[in-house]
This record gives structure tokens, C-alpha cells and sequence, in this order.
């Protein structure tokens, strides 16, 4: 997996978060063709063919499904991302430290 720059790390937040393209472009203060063209990057990097996959692509290696680019994730993070997952809330994936900075 390559290392992601700022941009695309906010656009993946906020995808896991589940916003639209065009909820994100309002919040970034991006246009929504911009947004798109990074959901794009992301779908290549992270070799999945859809948004819904992207997100499980990432929250897999919240759980050590595949190690990231260290080779492993932190066990602080595993727990980080389970709590906020049995709370029903969607993990940050970033401050989680589960996209690399």
C-alpha cells in the first residue's frame, strides 16, 4: 500500500465516515469532480472496485487482516478500533493510526 498524502487521508476519513462526494466537498471546500477524482486514487490504492470495499479494506486492517506498511498494526489501535466499533460508532481511522501519515 502506498503512503497516502493529507488530502487523500481527509477524503478516506471521511469516506469511512460515510459521506457523499458531495458532502465532502462542502466540508473540505473542494468540488465534488475533486473529491471524486481522490475517491478514485483511493479505489486504485487500495485495490478495491467500490467505496463499500475501500472501507472494509481499511477497517480489515484494523483487525490485522493484512499488515500495513510497518508490517503490523499497533495492539493499542486493535483495541481503539474495537471499542469504538461495539459502541456502534465509526472508528477514525486515521487518529487511529490505520492510514499511514
Amino acid at each position: 500500500m502506498l503512503p497516502l498524502n493529507e488530502r487523500q487521508r481527509d477524503v478516506l476519513c471521511l469516506v469511512c465516515k460515510g459521506l457523499t462526494n458531495a458532502e465532502i466537498a462542502r466540508q473540505m471546500g473542494l468540488s465534488a469532480r475533486t473529491v471524486k477524482g481522490y475517491v478514485c486514487q483511493l479505489l486504485l490504492i487500495h485495490e478495491s472496485s467500490n467505496r463499500t470495499e475501500l472501507v472494509g479494506t481499511v477497517l480489515s486492517a484494523s483487525r490485522g487482516e493484512f499488515s500495513g506498511p510497518t508490517g503490523r498494526y499497533d495492539r493499542a489501535v486493535h483495541s481503539d478500533v474495537d471499542r469504538s466499533s461495539k459502541q456502534g460508532h465509526t472508528p477514525n481511522v486515521v487518529t487511529a493510526g490505520l492510514i499511514p501519515r
